[in-house]
């Protein structure tokens, strides 16, 4: 399958077949499944283990190829709740949806300062994900509209469902990989500096780094 993948990028079957690769290395003795969970701290972030794999990043126009090592991604948004435990406040606009809605008004350097706290707090590594990271964990080894979903309804909360606030976390459809609110709810952040395009890219999942003025989100 893999050879498949490498010799026809962008093959009709590209998509199922990236499928099949993820199930395949599901399977196999000590590789991480999707779904397995780590929580570090009792008010830390749930972690779910992304199995490693390749995919076509890109949504539109040029696409490159992308190979991923096996990493950890939250399973929600960060939480209202989870930020003022490890923060002590609590910025958000919609601070009334409650603990378990997502924090929000969070520069990418406050989410910098969020990282740092919580690495001091577990002894652990955390780190934005990269856009490609992000990306990939969307997907979750198949191509739809959404992340995890034809269906917007099903997966989002956006402008039509909403009513202009944002949601608890995790009230909408899982995708494949145990992950929620991927699409709508809010903006997330990744680790990397804004480009016009993916000439010159990462092709081992890694972010992007460049002047850091424009920092992308997802």
């Amino acid at each position: 399958v893999q050879a498949y993948l490498d010799k026809y990028p962008s093959g009709s079957h590209d998509a199922a077949a990236l499928e099949k690769l993820t199930s395949i290395r599901n399977d196999e003795p000590g590789s991480p499944k999707a779904e397995t969970t780590i929580r570090d701290c009792p008010d830390c972030p749930e972690l779910v283990v992304i199995p490693a794999g390749s995919f076509d990043m890109g949504e539109t126009g040029l696409t490159h190829r992308v190979t991923l090592k096996s990493f950890a991604l939250g399973k929600t948004e960060v939480t209202q709740g989870q930020w003022k435990a490890i923060m002590g406040n609590n910025p958000s606009n919609f601070s009334s949806c409650g603990d378990n809605c997502p924090v929000e008004q969070i520069s990418w350097n406050d989410a910098q300062a969020f990282i740092q706290k919580l690495n001091t707090k577990t002894g652990k590594q955390y780190r934005l994900p990269s856009e490609a990271e992000w990306e990939y964990a969307c997907h979750a080894g198949v191509r739809q509209a959404y992340c995890g979903s034809d269906d917007q309804d099903s997966v989002a909360w956006h402008d039509g469902n909403s009513d202009n606030s944002t949601h608890p976390a995790a009230e909408k459809q899982a995708n494949a990989f145990g992950l929620y609110d991927m699409s709508g709810n809010v903006w997330e952040w990744v680790g990397d500096s804004y480009h016009a395009d993916y000439k010159g890219a990462p092709t081992d999942g890694s972010a992007w780094q460049g002047d850091g003025v424009n920092r992308v989100l997802r």
